[in-house]
C-alpha cells in the first residue's frame, strides 16, 4: 500500500501532500486539546509604580495525567502498527501489501489521534527505511492514515447508535476499512498513471484476504485489550 516516488505524478502527489499536513495539523490540535489544561498561575506585577502593584493572572497549559497516559498509548498502538506494517506481501502492482492497523488504532485512540499515529508511522517509515516516498506521502497518509480511520470508526459509531458492538462489527468494519483505502489508491493509480493496467482485481483481492486478517487481528487486540481493563475509544 505503500506507494514510492514517482507512481503517481507530482502534479498530484504535490498537492495530496499539502492537503495531507492540513489534516494532520487539524488532527494534532484536537489531540493537543484533549491531552491538555489551562491551568491558572498567579503573577506578581512588579511595585516601580504604585498603581500597577498587585497580581495578575496568567494561563498556561499543562499536560495531564490522563493525558500523559493517553499518550503513551498513541506510542504503544503506534509501535504495534509499525511492526506489522514491516510484513510485505508483493503485490502485481509493484507495491507492497501489508496490514494496515488503521482501524485498529481509530478504535483503540479515535479517529484524532489515530491520524497522528499513523502520520507519524508513515513519516518515520519513509525517512528511516524508503519504506513509502517523500513525495508520496500525501497519497499515502489519505489511503492509509485518513479513509481506513473514518471509515471504521464511522461504521462503528452508526452501529452503536442502534446497539451495542459486538466482535463481528469490529471485524466487518475492519475488512471494510481496508477495502476502501485500496480501492482509494487502485483509482488514483488508474486515474493518473498507465502502470496500474488491468490488475483491479489482483490488487483489490489480495487486500480482501489482506483486510480478513486484519480483522482478526483488531479483533483480537481489542478483546484483549477490554479485558484488561485498557481504555477503548470505541467504547466511550
Amino acid at each position: 500500500m505503500h506507494l514510492p516516488d514517482g507512481f503517481i505524478n507530482n502534479n498530484v502527489a504535490g498537492p495530496l501532500l499539502g492537503a495531507a499536513g492540513a489534516f494532520v495539523g487539524v488532527a494534532a490540535h484536537r489531540v493537543q486539546q484533549s491531552v491538555m489544561r489551562k491551568v491558572a498561575v498567579v503573577k506578581q506585577k512588579l511595585a516601580t509604580f504604585p498603581q500597577s502593584s498587585g497580581a495578575e493572572t496568567a494561563y498556561r497549559s499543562t499536560l495531564t495525567k490522563s493525558g500523559q497516559q493517553f499518550l503513551w498509548r498513541m506510542v504503544t498502538v503506534g509501535s504495534f502498527i509499525f511492526m506489522i506494517q514491516l510484513v510485505d506481501t508483493p503485490l502485481v502492482t509493484g507495491t507492497p501489501g501489508h496490514m494496515l492497523g488503521s482501524a485498529l488504532a481509530a478504535l483503540v485512540l479515535g479517529p484524532w489521534a489515530a491520524m497522528v499515529v499513523m502520520a507519524g508511522v508513515l513519516v518515520t517509515q519513509a525517512g528511516l527505511l524508503g519504506d513509502g516516498g517523500i513525495v508520496a506521502l500525501g497519497i499515502n497518509f489519505l489511503s492509509i492514515g485518513l479513509l481506513p480511520i473514518w471509515l471504521a470508526w464511522g461504521i462503528i459509531r452508526t452501529i452503536r447508535k442502534k446497539q451495542s458492538v459486538r466482535p463481528l462489527h469490529i471485524f466487518g468494519a475492519t475488512l471494510l476499512s481496508v477495502i476502501g483505502a485500496a480501492i482509494f489508491v487502485a483509482a488514483i493509480m488508474q486515474f493518473d498513471t498507465t502502470l496500474f493496467g488491468s490488475h483491479w482485481a489482483s490488487f483489490i483481492g489480495t487486500h480482501v484476504i489482506i483486510g480478513i486478517a486484519e480483522g482478526g487481528v483488531t479483533l483480537l487486540i481489542i478483546r484483549t485489550l477490554k479485558k484488561k481493563g485498557v481504555p477503548i475509544e470505541l467504547y466511550k
